[in-house]
């Protein structure tokens, strides 16, 4: 409490040491200023922590979010994504300054644990967010229901030719 009242203390005496009203505008704006961008980054920090442990804790069930054949290598390249926690190694496919703020998280927690995710492989080729949708369907129907179970069940819906009429009901 004596701190705060010292800090207090010399903001008035800061405050008083103006010499007009504009020069104080000016002092508040910066102070202001630095203040929001604490907090800013104070936010993005336990943002960023928040989704580590999401995608730590994760067990994933894995697709194939992505698929492009190089022409000039002759190979296909996939990117893979979790449906559960929607961790998706697509992210380095596109300049880092354009991602999102929870695409940067994603690249940050690939980049610092590596690209590779580990889980259940369903080896299907789909959308991450259809996919996470058929998923969220079958664990409302079945909240119990095991990961392999879950990645079967999916891998079924995926393969009828009509597994849009899943995400109708």
């Amino acid at each position: 409490m004596v701190n705060l009242e010292k800090k207090l203390d010399n903001f008035k005496t800061k405050v008083e040491s103006f010499n007009s009203l504009k020069e104080l505008c000016e002092y508040l704006t910066s102070e202001g200023m630095v203040i929001i961008n604490e907090l800013k980054e104070i936010e993005h920090i336990e943002k960023r922590n928040k989704y580590f442990e999401k995608y730590s804790n994760c067990k994933h069930i894995l697709i194939y979010s992505k698929m492009d054949y190089d022409k000039h290598e002759g190979r296909k390249n996939f990117s893979c994504g979790c449906i559960k926690c929607g961790l998706d190694n697509s992210v380095f496919d596109y300049y880092y300054s354009l991602l999102t703020e929870e695409e940067k998280i994603k690249h940050e927690y690939l980049k610092e644990n590596g690209l590779n995710i580990g889980g259940i492989s369903t080896g299907i080729v789909c959308d991450l967010d259809l996919a996470q949708e058929i998923y969220a369907e079958i664990t409302s129907k079945n909240p119990k229901i095991e990961d392999q179970e879950a990645a079967e069940s999916l891998k079924k819906i995926m393969s009828e030719k009509s597994f849009t009429k899943v995400l109708k009901k």
